[in-house]
């Protein structure tokens, strides 16, 4: 009996503590998803279904897909990136679709996995193959500058890009021998372009318009005579002859301000002037001349790391 007793005093502590747990259970705080199947498989992309299990107590910010080539997937301590479709907001009902419509290539094998995003929680569902059929092909619909030569990078926004920065490729026939362009970072929507002048372009005119080609992974978007050729550069200056505190004043020929320009005096020598310019208004600077040998020099215009000689000599006087 005794024994019994002491048995029973030792319990009681631990079903009470087990029942406090009970009570204090609490609903799962992320949510459950559920893989369904991949469809609709064509040359313009293909489908993903899945059903939102248990939504969780915290709001979807987000729901998608993320994919990628099953051999590249297949590697070892693969970790991404993977490609995505996203979309923002919460899910208007529990059976979702998501279509994958870019860097498809026909023929290849993919994996894809569903996801939700609420409260910073990623929550995946289970891998699905499919083998895709291709992509939607690309689409411009706008373009920061028509004009290269004045911008060191540029936008083009459209639709249906390669996310992978190295499957985009651009091309202006006509201007391959003076410009080359290094995809700075890609989306479905949007890339950031590096535009590289090989050499100057020495004679050009308004009139010589020329097209805006964009490849993606073998699928081709052409917006005709869309570019000119213009650098950044002076186009008027009040003198070509100054002393040592004299003030020159310069009308640029600019596509928008810039923080940072300067008229230069032998620039592409070891001992060259640049001279800071501020603005008047418009597309007019000044700037006061520093200390530098009397006599002719070469003068250029400064921006940015773009550089282009005035085609007269500049002279500076004796006090």
């Amino acid at each position: 009996m005794k024994r019994f007793i002491f048995h029973l005093v030792t319990l009681l502590p631990l079903i009470f503590f087990g029942c406090q747990e009970a009570e204090n259970f609490t609903p799962r705080d992320y949510s459950f998803i559920q893989s369904q199947e991949i469809h609709s498989v064509d040359a313009s992309g293909a489908t993903i279904d899945f059903n939102i299990i248990d939504p969780g107590i915290f709001p979807i910010v987000s729901y998608g897909v993320e994919y990628v080539e099953k051999e590249l997937f297949e590697r070892p301590f693969f970790e991404g990136p993977f490609l995505v479709e996203e979309v923002e907001g919460e899910p208007s009902s529990e059976a979702l679709s998501i279509r994958m419509e870019t860097d498809l290539i026909s023929g290849v094998e993919y994996v894809a996995r569903p996801f939700i995003k609420s409260n910073k929680l990623t929550v995946y569902g289970e891998f699905l193959s499919f083998t895709a059929q291709g992509s939607k092909a690309p689409i411009i619909s706008e373009v920061s500058s028509s004009v290269l030569g004045m911008r060191l990078e540029i936008t083009i926004r459209g639709n249906n890009f390669s996310q992978r920065p190295q499957n985009n490729r651009i091309v202006v026939p006509g201007l391959e021998d003076y410009f080359e362009f290094e995809i700075l970072e890609s989306s479905k929507e949007s890339l950031r372009v590096r535009v590289n002048k090989k050499i100057l372009k020495e004679s050009y005119s308004d009139d010589e318009r020329y097209d805006l080609v964009l490849n993606v992974q073998g699928q081709e978007a052409i917006l005709s005579s869309l570019f000119t050729v213009g650098y950044p550069r002076i186009s008027q200056i009040n003198t070509l002859k100054a002393r040592v505190g004299d003030e020159i004043i310069v009308d640029l020929i600019l596509e928008e301000e810039r923080e940072f320009l300067y008229i230069t005096l032998n620039y592409e020598r070891a001992n060259f002037l640049a001279l800071p310019l501020q603005r008047i208004g418009g597309n007019q600077y000044r700037t006061v001349l520093t200390p530098y040998p009397t006599g002719k020099h070469i003068l250029g215009f400064l921006m940015e790391g773009i550089y282009n000689v005035y085609p007269e000599e500049f002279e500076i006087l004796e006090d």
